[in-house]
């Protein structure tokens, strides 16, 4: 999977392929995992369009039956927590299958 990334990032040269420097919209709040080596706390990264964002991926998926009191959602009211860092115990499979995919393509942010 990385060779193909790889593969991707040096010879496609549309902007879409280019990657995230290329986008006027970015996300406002990324994830950090940290690395598959090092298993660190996890902590939301805020983003501004003057700095941009660092290279990360994204998911998608349905959200369906999201149960709207569940402890990792993000709210204005556990935010300043969450960009502490807290461990991915608190996220439901979906998510920490998504961390575990990204530290292992060698990337830090989802």
């Amino acid at each position: 999977m990385n060779a193909l990334i790889e593969r991707c990032a040096d010879t496609h040269t549309r902007p879409l392929c280019r990657g995230y420097e290329n986008f006027t919209d970015i996300p406002t709040r990324l994830l950090f995992v940290g690395n598959a080596a090092e298993r660190s706390l996890m902590r939301i990264f805020t983003t501004s369009k003057a700095t941009g964002a660092p290279a990360y991926l994204a998911l998608s998926h349905c959200w369906v039956d999201v149960d709207a009191s569940a402890a990792w959602q993000l709210r204005t009211s556990n935010e300043g927590k969450y960009q502490l860092g807290f461990s991915e115990d608190l996220l439901p499979k979906t998510f920490a299958d998504a961390v575990q995919i990204t530290r292992e393509l060698g990337q830090s942010y989802v």
